[in-house]
């Protein structure tokens, strides 16, 4: 424990001395930040995109017709050192994506605030093999986020669900 302290404490002379001397220490630059990519989460069996209505917490995720509105619009923000796994964040509302209610078969996808501790709102990216798609699954449930078994309804809510082979509701394209 006194090693530690006493570590800590040289590091903070160290950074003190360094910023007297003038010294620039290694920061990342705001200007040098990657700005977000906002993209559609779109169902390759409807064509429909995810949406939310409202910037309530806790609102539902809706597919809707694509009308290049910040509402549809998502920034997949990787989860630190998981591979293939994001966080969705919403354009418009500024909330992520995350499964809401029950943790079961059917529950259905809102958003609520963005905290990246919350494996509910981890989601893993899987290619399909044979279309220009991704299964998208939650990283703690394990469903897949689906699209109201490939009917479109304008407005219908989405949800999580067991994994169907070839079904097209549970394809999705990011762009």
């Amino acid at each position: 424990m006194k090693k530690l302290f006493a570590a800590r404490r040289l590091v903070g002379v160290a950074v003190l001395a360094a910023v007297a001397a003038g010294i620039t220490l290694a920061t990342p630059s705001p200007a040098l930040a990657v700005p977000p990519t906002w993209e559609r989460i779109q169902n390759y069996g409807t064509w429909a995109a995810a949406h939310v209505d409202t910037i309530g917490a806790n609102a539902a995720v809706r597919q809707r017709t694509y009308n290049n509105s910040t509402s549809g619009q998502w920034n997949a923000i990787q989860v630190n050192g998981v591979v293939d796994t994001y966080r969705f964040q919403n354009r418009y509302s500024g909330m992520c994506m995350t499964v809401g209610g029950s943790r079961l078969n059917l529950a259905p996808i809102v958003q609520t605030l963005c905290a990246s501790n919350d494996p509910l709102q981890w989601w893993i990216r899987v290619e399909e093999p044979d279309d220009p798609a991704y299964r998208i699954y939650n990283a703690f449930t394990g469903f897949v986020l689906s699209a109201n078994y490939g009917a479109f309804f304008e407005g219908v809510a989405m949800y999580q669900t067991r994994y169907v082979r070839d079904d097209t509701s549970q394809q999705w394209q990011m762009w």
